[in-house]
């Protein structure tokens, strides 16, 4: 047959768009039967959530709404924001500004004006206007 060329590739063949499943893993599967297999049953639709579960879901919301409500007062809540600003500048600004202080140190509220001087020093126009947030 000299116009036509033979294959001896015992290789499978596979669908176009499809990857080559071969190797000790697929040898003992028959991937034409696996791939119209079911292999649980279809899924019941539920309408609504059996009252019990209601009544638990709507308890734990209850408590969690008691327990997760905090009053701060408007002083501690900037408070709050400061001290969260101030450390991402710390660690964003730590080798341009704050190179003399240790890279793990927990800034706390009393090291906020610390990290605002060091801004204004060091931070180039960006380090400036975020002091300028930190300590108004």
């Amino acid at each position: 047959m000299a116009g036509r060329e033979v294959s001896h590739d015992p290789a499978p063949a596979r669908a176009p768009g499809r990857p080559l499943r071969t190797g000790p893993f697929w040898a003992c599967f028959n991937v034409s039967s696996l791939r119209y297999t079911t292999y649980h049953a279809p899924r019941e639709k539920m309408d609504s959530p059996p009252a019990d579960v209601s009544a638990w879901l709507a308890e734990i919301g209850r408590k969690g709404g008691r327990k997760s409500r905090r009053h701060l007062s408007r002083e501690d809540a900037l408070d709050m924001v400061r001290v969260r600003e101030a450390r991402r500048a710390f660690r964003d600004f730590h080798a341009q500004c704050f190179w003399y202080m240790p890279a793990d140190m927990k800034i706390s509220l009393v090291d906020v004006p610390e990290v605002a001087r060091g801004l204004r020093q060091h931070g180039g126009r960006r380090g400036f206007l975020l002091a300028a947030r930190l300590c108004p």
